[in-house]
């Protein structure tokens, strides 16, 4: 009978002692609420649709789009993005930052010229096209 008493309260200890652990896992578990799991798949959404218009760049570059066909597909992927980080700054709430897009022509007064490969504007300094790498 004392055998068992002290086989009892020593399970009892036991799980006092092991509760905060317990406790711990517990919470770290659940601290992921849906909120940071919807922030997570828009995350990877966001980086999965800006790697696609990386690569319709290049493909455009190598000569596989034509130049209708890239304006269509990085207008559609550049919009899912957007709409992607807008939804993660509402979840995150913080406002939308207005995009800039960046400004890839030469000025006039540094313009030399166009490249005869795939007739972009060059630099007067530039020794190869800043797109297309033909030398000049």
């Amino acid at each position: 009978m004392i055998e068992l008493i002290m086989g009892v309260i020593v399970l009892l200890v036991g799980g006092l002692l092991l509760q905060p652990i317990l406790d711990k896992r517990q919470k770290f578990k659940l601290s992921r609420d849906d909120k940071q799991i919807a922030a997570d798949e828009l995350l990877r959404e966001k980086i999965a649709l800006f790697r696609e218009i990386k690569d319709i760049e290049l493909d455009f570059q190598m000569g596989k789009l034509s130049e209708a066909d890239f304006d269509e597909l990085t207008t559609s992927y550049r919009d899912k993005a957007m709409q992607a980080m807008k939804q993660l700054d509402s979840l995150n709430g913080a406002k939308m930052k207005p995009v800039l897009q960046p400004d890839f022509t030469v000025p006039e007064a540094e313009q030399a010229g166009y490249c005869i490969k795939c007739g972009s504007a060059v630099f007067k300094k530039a020794g190869f096209c800043g797109v297309c790498g033909h030398e000049v």
